[in-house]
Protein backbone atom coordinates (compact mmCIF):
# COMPACT_ATOMS: atom_id res chain seq x y z
CA UNK A 1 0.00 0.00 0.00
CA UNK A 2 3.00 2.17 0.70
CA UNK A 3 3.89 2.07 -2.84
CA UNK A 4 0.70 3.00 -4.29
CA UNK A 5 0.10 5.72 -1.84
CA UNK A 6 3.59 7.26 -3.16
CA UNK A 7 2.13 6.59 -6.95
CA UNK A 8 -1.28 7.24 -6.38
CA UNK A 9 -1.03 10.66 -8.69
CA UNK A 10 1.06 8.63 -11.15
CA UNK A 11 -1.53 6.46 -11.30
CA UNK A 12 -4.57 8.75 -11.54
CA UNK A 13 -2.82 10.34 -14.26
CA UNK A 14 -2.51 6.69 -16.11
CA UNK A 15 -6.23 6.31 -15.66
CA UNK A 16 -7.30 9.54 -16.92
CA UNK A 17 -4.74 9.74 -20.08
CA UNK A 18 -6.33 5.85 -20.74
CA UNK A 19 -9.45 7.23 -21.29
CA UNK A 20 -8.40 10.66 -22.70
CA UNK A 21 -7.12 7.83 -25.06
CA UNK A 22 -10.29 6.00 -25.86
CA UNK A 23 -7.81 2.87 -24.41
CA UNK A 24 -11.07 1.10 -22.58
CA UNK A 25 -10.09 -1.80 -21.44
CA UNK A 26 -6.55 -1.11 -20.42
CA UNK A 27 -8.26 1.73 -18.33
CA UNK A 28 -11.24 -1.12 -16.75
CA UNK A 29 -7.79 -3.43 -15.99
CA UNK A 30 -6.44 0.09 -14.38
CA UNK A 31 -8.98 0.59 -12.34
CA UNK A 32 -10.27 -2.90 -11.55
CA UNK A 33 -6.82 -3.47 -10.13
CA UNK A 34 -6.71 -0.49 -8.23
CA UNK A 35 -10.42 -0.86 -6.46
CA UNK A 36 -8.87 -2.67 -3.19
CA UNK A 37 -6.53 0.36 -2.60
CA UNK A 38 -9.22 2.75 -3.04
CA UNK A 39 -11.46 1.05 -0.77
CA UNK A 40 -8.66 0.20 1.74
CA UNK A 41 -7.84 4.07 2.02
CA UNK A 42 -10.92 5.51 1.73
CA UNK A 43 -10.51 6.86 -1.50
CA UNK A 44 -14.52 5.92 -2.29
CA UNK A 45 -15.50 9.66 -3.49
CA UNK A 46 -12.61 9.64 -6.38
CA UNK A 47 -13.39 5.86 -6.92
CA UNK A 48 -17.23 6.45 -7.46
CA UNK A 49 -16.23 9.14 -9.79
CA UNK A 50 -13.37 7.56 -11.86
CA UNK A 51 -15.11 4.21 -11.99
CA UNK A 52 -18.51 6.02 -13.30
CA UNK A 53 -17.02 8.05 -15.92
CA UNK A 54 -15.54 4.98 -17.29
CA UNK A 55 -18.39 2.74 -16.94
CA UNK A 56 -20.67 5.47 -19.25
CA UNK A 57 -18.33 5.57 -21.99
CA UNK A 58 -20.16 3.96 -25.18
CA UNK A 59 -18.18 0.45 -26.07
CA UNK A 60 -19.10 -2.07 -28.17
CA UNK A 61 -18.99 -4.82 -25.63
CA UNK A 62 -21.04 -4.32 -22.64
CA UNK A 63 -19.02 -7.08 -20.59
CA UNK A 64 -15.84 -8.00 -20.01
CA UNK A 65 -13.92 -9.75 -17.25
CA UNK A 66 -12.43 -6.24 -16.07
CA UNK A 67 -15.93 -4.60 -16.51
CA UNK A 68 -17.01 -7.38 -14.01
CA UNK A 69 -14.73 -6.19 -11.75
CA UNK A 70 -14.97 -2.90 -11.60
CA UNK A 71 -18.51 -2.95 -11.27
CA UNK A 72 -17.63 -5.11 -8.69
CA UNK A 73 -16.16 -2.63 -6.39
Amino acid sequence: MRGLRAEHANLRAALATCMEEEDLELALRLAAALGHYWFAQGHWAEARSLTKELLDKPTEVRVTPYRVRVLGW
